[in-house]
């Protein structure tokens, strides 16, 4: 991010790549990888949707489950959590939570935290 809340690194001063991944192959419709025409600066998965991701902003090491059953405790003990709505493109995890992860539209979720 060069822009914006980071303006100058002041986020990051030493500049620390900490993820690097590739830019879309076809950015009309992007896949695996950072979109540059179509939803540009965003995460694709490898099923055409956006990551979505958590942040700790509070440095309190906990936060909010997308799923209220089958993955993982309420709240999570983490900083960052990652996932994909996976092969259907679909999820009750936004806005959340679903009720389960291993049932309906979410059983295919692809989960950082598990």
């Amino acid at each position: 991010m060069a822009l914006g809340a980071n303006a100058g690194d002041v986020a990051n001063p030493r500049k620390i790549v900490f993820i690097s991944p590739p830019d879309v192959k076809d950015p009309a419709n992007p896949r695996s990888g950072i979109g540059t025409t179509t939803g540009p600066g965003r995460y694709y998965d490898p099923w055409g949707t956006p990551y979505l991701v958590r942040i700790d902003g509070t440095y309190d090491n906990q936060l909010v489950n997308p799923y209220a059953l089958n993955a993982g405790a309420t709240p999570l003990q983490i900083g960052v959590i990652a996932w994909s709505f996976g092969k259907d493109v679909q999820s009750q995890s936004v806005p959340g939570p679903a009720a389960n992860k291993k049932t309906g539209t979410n059983d295919d979720d692809v989960i950082s935290w598990q």
